[in-house]
């Protein structure tokens, strides 16, 4: 077992080595060696969220979305980690991200 220092939500292999992982609060890469760097974090501002499930696309892309820790609201969003390390929110209102299926509120 490796400690990353924090929950673990989905892991995705990197054609060059290591790991891309969503941890309870953002990206990171575990390297081949055990080492572990924080890439970017995410919903900073929202502290009773969490990273929750993902998977890379054909393209390498690494989708994760965000669960609120008690699951009491939709107040998770779904993320793409791009090659280039750039985060984009692809989708907000979700109450679960989980692989292939994300949850969307169409409360108003």
């Amino acid at each position: 077992m490796i400690d990353v220092g924090q929950s673990v939500g989905a892991v995705a292999g990197r054609r060059r080595g290591g790991y891309v992982l969503a941890v309870a609060d953002g990206f990171a890469v575990l390297e081949s060696d055990g080492s572990v760097s924080r890439l970017v974090s995410v919903e900073a501002e929202i502290p009773e969220n969490r990273m929750n499930d993902g998977k890379c696309d054909p393209r390498g892309r690494f989708f994760a979305g965000t669960v609120a820790r008690d699951f009491a609201s939709p107040s998770g969003s779904l993320y793409r980690l791009d090659a280039d390390l750039t985060v984009r929110r692809m989708l907000a209102g979700v109450w679960a991200s989980n692989g292939e299926w994300a949850g969307v509120s169409t409360a108003a």
